[in-house]
């Protein structure tokens, strides 16, 4: 990567915020993230995530060629 490229990348990952999907998704990937997610928005404080999935995002149609 050139040094212009990494400058880039770097400014464009500064302006992400966990309500972007593209963190969230790996936030999510953490169970104690979630599990604090849900406890939260539930109201239940003794709720347990036995296991977790992020969610899957193709990111290129191109895998189907």
């Amino acid at each position: 990567m050139s040094d212009r490229s990494i400058q880039k990348f770097k400014e464009y990952v500064q302006k992400l915020n966990p309500i972007d999907d593209i963190i969230f998704r790996k936030m999510a990937e953490n169970r104690e993230f979630c599990e604090e997610i849900l406890r939260t928005f539930l109201q239940d404080y003794h709720l347990k995530v036995l296991n977790n999935k992020s969610q899957y995002a193709i990111t290129s149609i191109s895998v189907f060629k």
